[in-house]
């Protein structure tokens, strides 16, 4: 448990809170500190709470009329039935205008504790720290078990909310970085080193391994693509499964919410999209608005000449990967379109190519899905769950920040 003198020393103490950051060190400094000198703001969880929150700009740190630009001065008032209550009050008859003089406004309306109970501050706080931290659902609703799990439920959405509307914001900026041209090239791979001879005695004790046999057809294959970027693309249906979930004609359904992907080989890790698609069954009819939708898919990807685009045989991913060709002016021979037969039980096709790495994506994202939702993915027809569970994934692998750095996405604008 932190001691400090005032406040500005908790401020100053909390701020440094940067990288290598966990809950342990939140619930030492933040949550179970204790301030010897306490001013204006209660030595408790709420003015706490309400510290910590003005460190990290989740809370404004001063108060002004926008008339007159008289400060106002933050007060404790009288404890009502949701706890401690912190105000701003303004000038009274010393000063001020018509618009603040005698003014008191609470400091529970603000952006990130509106609807908050006071009570509740410090526990809001707790469970976006956990949330930054990437906890599974039913670690966090055991640490916060005093609480109702609809609340917690309602916060975590929030901040899917916040974090989703965020990444909309800057992707159309950093997917220009992402997927620059020379991103992902493939690199010749380097010469190993010579292994160290054994001592001469040793020799003899030692049994010799067998050389690492690889196939012809393996060794072709990453010859060809040395170079070269090689972009893997497929789609999901992730909500239920695709056999049974289909009609004859194996259109997707109006209710279906059905996801492209794309990820970069040899670096899936990182370099990946994932989108809705708002008409997945035009895109397979390849009607015009469902051709546009995939058409601005591939163009984010920024395919080029001499990239490999790898896809199975969905009629929605053949048509505008040659129609990407046409627009761009390429031959085959200089933007290949690598396609593999699932419906014939295809693996691997003719050259060697397979979808394996999106389709492992396709795992790691479900796994992760049903952790963060309790075991259960979002309902099959609530696009907006799944946008904002999408959108989450994509920023904490792209943009993995520390928490200093991710309080400031829920901050003040």
């Amino acid at each position: 448990m932190a001691v400090y003198g005032n406040w500005s020393e908790f401020s100053a103490a909390v701020k440094d809170m940067d990288d290598g950051i966990n809950r342990g060190e939140f619930l030492k400094k933040a949550r179970h500190a204790t301030i010897k000198n306490p001013e204006i703001l209660p030595d408790n969880e709420v003015g706490r709470a309400f510290a910590f929150a003005q460190a990290f700009g989740l809370a404004p740190e001063h108060m002004a009329c926008p008339s007159c630009d008289e400060e106002y001065v933050l007060l404790r008032g009288k404890r009502g039935e949701c706890g401690e209550r912190l105000i701003w009050r303004g000038p009274r008859h010393d000063g001020g205008c018509d618009d603040c003089n005698g003014e008191q406004p609470s400091a529970a309306n603000m952006p990130f504790f509106d609807g908050t109970r006071t009570g509740h501050w410090m526990d809001k706080l707790d469970c976006l720290v956990m949330w930054l931290a990437d906890y599974i659902h039913k670690t966090t609703i055991f640490e916060l078990s005093h609480i109702d799990h609809k609340v917690i439920d309602a916060w975590l959405l929030a901040f899917r909310e916040r974090t989703s509307d965020w990444y909309d914001l800057i992707c159309p900026t950093s997917n220009k970085k992402l997927w620059a041209p020379d991103s992902g090239v493939r690199k010749r791979p380097a010469a190993r080193p010579a292994p160290k001879r054994a001592p001469a005695m040793k020799v003899a004790q030692q049994k010799k391994k067998p050389p690492r046999k690889v196939s012809k057809k393996f060794a072709n294959q990453v010859k060809k693509t040395i170079g070269k970027r090689v972009l893997v693309a497929d789609e999901s249906f992730l909500n239920k499964n695709k056999p049974g979930k289909l009609n004859k004609a194996a259109r997707p359904k109006k209710d279906q919410i059905w996801i492209w992907g794309a990820v970069l080989q040899g670096k899936a890790r990182t370099h990946f999209m994932f989108r809705i698609l708002e008409h997945p069954a035009d895109a397979k009819d390849g009607n015009p608005r469902g051709h546009k939708e995939m058409l601005d898919n591939l163009n984010m990807l920024n395919v080029g000449k001499g990239d490999i685009f790898v896809s199975d045989k969905w009629g929605a991913t053949i048509s505008p990967a040659k129609a990407i060709r046409h627009q761009k002016g390429l031959a085959q021979s200089t933007l290949r379109h690598e396609v593999v037969n699932h419906d014939d039980g295809e693996i691997v096709n003719a050259k060697g190519f397979t979808t394996n790495a999106i389709e492992s994506k396709w795992g790691i994202l479900k796994r992760w899905l049903k952790s963060k939702y309790g075991g259960k993915l979002p309902n099959y027809k609530d696009r907006v769950k799944w946008r904002y569970a999408i959108n989450e994934y994509q920023a904490r692998c792209y943009y993995y920040v520390p928490l200093s750095k991710g309080l400031r996405i829920f901050a003040i604008a």
